[in-house]
């Protein structure tokens, strides 16, 4: 008796794998593509399901180093399934890899684009990129770009961290401050670089937010 209540146990700790493919999916993309894939060794159930995951996260932030970030995106990318088109990818990366260019032209069904101004900057470093045609682009809808580069650089400066130790009556003007150099620093988005996108998808909005 003891031993099929222990049975039982597993079949309740197991429900979530009874979940159709499209819930489950829907799951995994709330999740970051580094957290999706390690779910892979939960159990066979789940062993390629990231696979066909139509969303993808890919953070910089979830890896010790640049060089494993780029590498980890190469393999997710170069390992999907063949039969799921990406429609949505948010790609968060302080120092995007050199290849992030390719990549985009192999999204040929994205509807929706999400990368950080640091994305953008690299992106404004590519020879000739301007002459270039990303017709992967045409069915966008979206183009959203995340302030998180400057943010995060500037919340972290030495001279913001003392201004936070002031006295609360200067809290105020040190708000003020901190909202103005992030005014400022929102206008290094590289104009071009975002033209040159909606250029080449011509239905898609644009907005930037921190």
């Amino acid at each position: 008796m003891k031993r099929k209540r222990h049975n039982d146990d597993d079949k309740e700790e197991d429900r979530l794998s009874d979940l159709s493919d499209c819930v489950l999916l829907r799951i995994l993309s709330l999740l970051n593509a580094k957290q999706a894939v390690q779910t892979c060794i939960l159990s066979t159930r789940w062993n390629n399901l990231w696979k066909h995951l139509s969303k993808l996260k890919l953070h910089s932030s979830y890896f010790d180093t640049m060089d494993g970030f780029a590498e980890f995106a190469a393999q997710i990318l170069s390992l999907r399934g063949h039969s799921t088109y990406l429609y949505s990818l948010k790609f968060y990366g302080d120092k995007p890899p050199s290849n992030l260019l390719s990549w985009l032209k192999e999204f040929t069904e994205i509807t929706s684009l999400t990368v950080t101004l640091t994305t953008l900057e690299v992106l404004s470093l590519v020879p000739n990129l301007l002459k270039d045609k990303l017709y992967s682009l045409r069915n966008l809808k979206s183009l959203q770009v995340k302030m998180e580069g400057i943010s995060s650089r500037l919340s972290t400066t030495p001279m913001l961290a003392r201004f936070a130790r002031l006295p609360m009556i200067y809290q105020e003007d040190v708000a003020k401050f901190r909202e103005a150099i992030f005014k400022e620093g929102s206008l290094s988005i590289p104009d071009e670089i975002v033209a040159f996108l909606l250029q080449n998808s011509p239905s898609a909005k644009y907005s930037n937010t921190n």
